[in-house]
């Protein structure tokens, strides 16, 4: 017998990364352990210029494979007083050049190295944002209502959030494996939307490419989260008003 699909009026989609958590301190250290210029993620060095630059752009970021593109970017433009690498980011992204499939596969992998050998490390490069604190007791009254759409692995996903005391769903984390199949955030959430008759929604993230792939889901508002990874001259919300967004879908 076929189980019956809950029927879920209301939803709250997520996004990990600069919304949750903020891990541009872990994507530097994998891309330095992917390219060979660091051996452990104690010989990164976070307060170099190299850094500042890549903390400033992680907003182009929408897979791992992009890292390629901005550090190579970032490489070639280090000595320039002024540096800009997103007009060069978006050339090479548009290419696609294999050398960012390759890397991609490495970065994932190291990934894994650093969790199995330098767990306390690791946990202290993906550092949660005030907002999870402020969104944790809501999620665990609606746990059923709340879904992460991420890019990142599952199971890195789930073990941060089990680290920071979040008590979620695990059938509610949409990552890696979703968004291969799907190929977009939107098309995820359009699917989820679907299948639990979801009337009415919201879907928080800082990148303006996966906001614009929901542009037109019906029922679906969009807030553009400020304090993840966003660039200095784009609209969004700050925290206290997302919270009261979610606040009020709730209970409206």
């Amino acid at each position: 017998m076929t189980k019956a699909v809950k029927v879920i009026d209301k939803g709250i989609f997520l996004d990990l990364d600069g919304v949750l958590f903020d891990t541009a301190k872990e994507a530097y250290c994998l891309c330095a352990l992917t390219l060979n210029r660091a051996r452990s993620p104690k010989e990164v060095n976070f307060s170099s210029r190299h850094f500042k630059i890549f903390e400033k752009y992680r907003f182009l970021i929408n897979c791992a494979a992009d890292y390629y593109y901005l550090m190579k970017n970032i490489d070639e433009k280090i000595d320039r007083i002024t540096i800009d690498v997103r007009e060069e980011f978006e050339k090479l992204r548009t290419v696609a050049l294999p050398e960012a499939c390759e890397f991609e596969k490495n970065f994932l992998a190291k990934r894994r190295y650093v969790k199995d050998n330098h767990y306390a490390d690791w946990i202290s490069l993906n550092a949660p944002y005030a907002f999870l604190s402020k969104v944790r007791s809501l999620i665990k009254k609606n746990k059923d209502k709340f879904f992460v759409i991420t890019t990142k692995d599952e199971e890195t996903v789930l073990k941060l959030l089990e680290i920071n005391g979040v008590e979620f769903l695990k059938k509610n984390i949409l990552g890696r494996k979703a968004f291969r199949k799907f190929g977009s955030k939107g098309k995820i959430i359009r699917f989820i939307k679907d299948k639990h008759k979801m009337r009415r929604s919201i879907f928080v993230d800082d990148s303006k490419e996966h906001l614009s792939s929901c542009a037109d889901i019906n029922g679906l508002k969009l807030v553009h989260a400020g304090w993840g990874y966003v660039a200095s001259e784009d609209k969004s919300f700050n925290q206290t008003e997302v919270i009261a967004e979610i606040q009020k879908m709730l209970g409206g």
